[in-house]
Formats: structure tokens, C-alpha cells, sequence
């Protein structure tokens, strides 16, 4: 088995009514900011890669 050695965490948001990508960047591992400046209000998915792991959670900006 192979172990590889993740150093960034790929992020991409999602408004949910139209399900247009809003916003894609990476953080390193080690943590960041997810900045939602420019973004508006509303509903929105965001989809977390660590390497071959992915998240979705939903959020709400106000």
C-alpha cells in the first residue's frame, strides 16, 4: 500500500438553488480561511477534498 503525502485541502462552493460553483481554491493541511468575501447571501454546499476523502457540508451566509 502506498501512502502519499497530502499537503493541500481542496475546497469548492456551491449555490444551492442553481448549483453554480461559486467559488474553488486549496488550504494547506495545516488550516486556513475559507474566505466568503464578494459571495452572496444565501444557501450554499461546500465540497472538501483531502486526497481521495471528500465532505459536503451545507451553509448558510448571512
Amino acid at each position: 500500500m502506498k501512502h502519499l503525502h497530502i499537503s493541500l485541502v481542496q475546497y469548492e462552493l456551491y449555490r444551492m438553488e442553481t448549483g453554480a460553483l461559486v467559488k474553488k481554491n486549496s488550504l494547506p493541511v495545516s488550516g486556513g480561511t475559507i474566505k466568503a468575501s464578494g459571495v452572496s447571501n444565501g444557501l450554499y454546499l461546500l465540497k472538501i477534498v483531502t486526497g481521495e476523502t471528500v465532505e459536503s457540508h451545507k451553509i448558510i451566509l448571512k
